[in-house]
């Protein structure tokens, strides 16, 4: 990740460390730097959950009423050392947050503290008639209800379109015959989730352009033809084998020493398994000194047919191997063959029922703006938006997609041009698990493009190693614990691993709660592998959870903090 041209402030904060509380401080400090009347709506900031957009405009309203009314002192010093220097006195800054509060109540739609996908719509709705898109259309913030909605007209439509209902019951048996759950609108609810996650909307139309290509049932045909041709060629490969050995030298079976290899060997190929040949079949392959008895080593007819096996082994699995990979690869297409159509019907569905609602996903929203952007520059929409944004701040960045951060880096760029600041507040060790979609490699790129680098004399990485939250047990745990956990899941990996880096970056906290308080209890579940697919299989660790949280109940601790 190559530095923006203008270096914005980066705050890598984990849970716990006071991150809402620096993000409103340096909201306010911001705020009240600027006298006019209006200062607020020049300021955007943005999370990823409208509970978390929630949270922050309660403290940003919180704070300022304190410091209002005499209270808030700790703010007060805060937001004093986050404002140009040298700072307005207190009294100051106490009238200004009086006027900016009694500003944003009576102007509270100019109060942009907003979830993401929520601001891109609000831009775009200020242009939809210069991007041709319809009158009247709203985004929705329920995408959960529309796939629903989506999955019920499916249902319902399968009760008059046999082919549809065909592949309905197709997909209840694949389910049942792998030992999966089998509640049908369950499954097929989780199936159209994929059509709002990040991976199907970045390929959605390359996808679909292909779908519309092809007929499924012909070419599930195909490749099912394509898929019995190979398991035919492996069934003839594995009679002919010890064929072709009885033919070279009739009693090889006993002169050949483990000649009970080769009977694993051909009953594994027959069976259509994919496996790597053994160790001694491996060197059976490579030389024919790994062949004979003891007694016919030195028999020049006995070395002369073992070469002769030799070079059909070697020619039998060089077929086998290539014969492989387009099985499995049949074997995989015709398993997602039947879903892949269901979730093209679905998509249909969908679009069907957003436009009779006259709505837009959310989760569109910024390949929408994507879309949008190419035939029009970010300050373009910005202005016919009538807004300017002075400074932008962006909480949960590690949450942020490559797509998102595409839109907004733009944004961003046309804020810091003009002198605007540009705060990003985000914990990399949460984006490794790419909630939402998130890209954990924009902020870890972020993080070592301006690693002990300034800004104005000010560092630009200001890392909070502070945990306010968590008892001081607790946090010595962390610090031991993930470091190391993070050096075995890299040296599990394949390619570049950065797990340990990423912990190595953040460094330690530090307990503000000193003491050895705090309870740490590791519990290793007997299962591996999979996930649950239902509640019953994984019902030993939903036990284990339940007993534990009645246990630390019983001892005292409420069941919500």
């Amino acid at each position: 990740m190559s530095p923006l041209p203008f270096p914005p402030k980066i705050y890598p904060a984990s849970a716990g460390t006071g991150k809402t509380y620096t993000l409103a401080a340096e909201y306010i400090a911001l705020m009240l730097a600027d006298t006019s009347a209006k200062a607020f709506g020049r300021i955007l900031a943005v999370t990823f959950t409208n509970k978390a957009t929630a949270e922050m405009k309660e403290r940003i309203l919180r704070f300022l009423f304190d410091l209002a009314n005499g209270g808030g002192d700790d703010v007060l010093q805060k937001v004093m050392e986050f404002m140009p220097q040298p700072a307005p006195s207190e009294a100051e800054v106490r009238s200004r947050a009086a006027k900016a509060l009694s500003a944003i109540v009576h102007d509270y739609d100019f109060f942009r503290v907003e979830t993401i996908d929520s601001f891109f719509w609000w831009l775009l709705s200020g242009v939809t008639h210069e991007l041709g898109m319809p009158s009247g259309v709203r985004a929705d913030i329920n995408d959960k209800e529309a796939v629903r909605q989506a999955v019920d007209r499916l249902i319902k439509q399968s009760e008059t379109d046999k082919e549809l209902r065909i592949q309905m019951e197709r997909y209840v048996h694949e389910r049942i015959e792998d030992d999966k759950n089998w509640n049908f609108k369950n499954e097929l609810l989780k199936l159209a989730g994929q059509l709002t996650s990040s991976g199907f909307l970045n390929k959605e139309e390359e996808l679909v352009k292909s779908l519309n290509n092809i007929s499924f049932e012909n070419y599930r045909k195909e490749i099912g033809n394509r898929k019995a041709g190979i398991e035919q060629q492996l069934t003839a490969l594995s009679e002919n084998l010890p064929r072709e050995f009885s033919n070279i030298m009739g009693d090889w079976e006993t002169r050949i020493s483990n000649a009970g290899d080769f009977s694993a060997y051909v009953r594994k190929m027959g069976n259509f398994e994919d496996f790597t040949p053994s160790t001694r079949m491996q060197n059976r392959i490579g030389d024919v000194k790994y062949w004979l008895k003891a007694a016919d080593k030195k028999d020049d007819s006995a070395k002369a047919a073992a070469e002769q096996m030799r070079a059909v082994l070697a020619e039998t699995e060089k077929e086998r191997a290539r014969l492989m990979p387009v099985l499995n690869t049949c074997a995989i297409c015709l398993d997602r063959l039947n879903p892949l159509s269901l979730l093209q019907h679905t998509r249909k569905a969908l679009q069907q029922v957003n436009e009779e609602n006259s709505r837009e996903m959310i989760a569109y929203v910024p390949y929408i703006f994507r879309s949008s952007v190419a035939s029009a520059d970010a300050p373009f929409v910005l202005e016919r938006a009538g807004s300017r944004f002075d400074h932008i701040m962006i909480d949960e960045f590690q949450d942020t997609s490559s797509m998102q951060w595409e839109n907004f880096r733009k944004l961003l760029l046309e804020s810091m041009s003009t002198g605007g600041k540009c705060l990003l507040v985000g914990d990399v060790k949460q984006a490794i698990y790419r909630f939402r979609g998130g890209d954990w490699e924009i902020l870890e790129g972020l993080n070592k493009a301006y690693k002990d680098k300034k800004n104005g004399g000010e560092d630009i990485l200001c890392k909070m190693q502070t945990n306010f939250r968590t008892d001081e047990r607790i946090v010595r745990f962390n610090n031991q614990f993930f470091p190391k956990a993070a050096a075995v899941i890299d040296s599990l990996g394949s390619g570049a691993s950065h797990a340990v880096d990423i912990y190595e970056e953040a460094g330690c906290q530090e307990a503000k709660h000193k003491g050895d308080v705090g309870y740490v209890r590791i519990a290793v579940s007997s299962k591996h592998g999979a996930p649950a697919e239902d509640e019953e299989e994984g019902g030993g660790v939903l036990d284990e959870m339940a007993e534990q949280m009645q246990r630390l109940h019983a001892d005292g601790l409420p069941y919500r903090c």
